[in-house]
């Protein structure tokens, strides 16, 4: 078993917390024939079935206290806050105050993430065949438009 980090969005990483989004999918490199399927070999980034994906995000990361900050209790900061936990500008800019760095999600250290996945399946498909099932498993909520006469997908708190 491999462990491997995968990038999430803010939003999506609130649909995995809230229990929405149980499936990804990411954008595959052309394979040669019959490449994909040969037994025993996965051509996938992000491993196998059965490997584990942690999950970066981007958050704030508190610097490193000097002796008075310690005194003042600065040993119980958290040791980073994620954004997708819904950071107000009053707070960025607190952080900011502090000396705090915000971490994109590239740079999020393993040590901080919060969320490990597995793997349980991977197949190559065509983005125009997803079926309605998966949309909803990849965290996006059916949203009715016109009374209920059609459909569109977003985050549940979209228009």
């Amino acid at each position: 078993m491999k462990e491997r980090p995968i990038l999430f969005s803010g939003p999506m990483v609130q649909a995995i917390l809230d229990g929405r989004k149980t499936q990804t999918r990411r954008v595959v490199k052309v394979q040669p024939v019959g490449e994909w399927a040969a037994p025993g070999r996965s051509m996938c980034p992000y491993g196998k079935v059965g490997d584990r994906l942690w999950v970066r995000e981007s958050g704030w990361q508190p610097k490193d206290p000097t002796p008075r900050e310690l005194r003042d209790g600065a040993d119980s900061w958290p040791k980073y806050v994620y954004s997708a936990d819904g950071i107000s500008e009053g707070d960025k800019e607190q952080y900011k105050d502090w000396g705090w760095k915000s971490k994109p999600s590239i740079f999020m250290p393993r040590w901080a993430s919060r969320i490990s996945l597995e793997i349980t399946d991977v197949r190559v498909e065509r983005l125009h065949d997803i079926s309605e099932h998966d949309v909803l498993a990849e965290g996006f909520a059916r949203l009715s438009k016109d009374q209920g006469r059609t459909y569109k997908y977003g985050k549940p708190d979209s228009d």
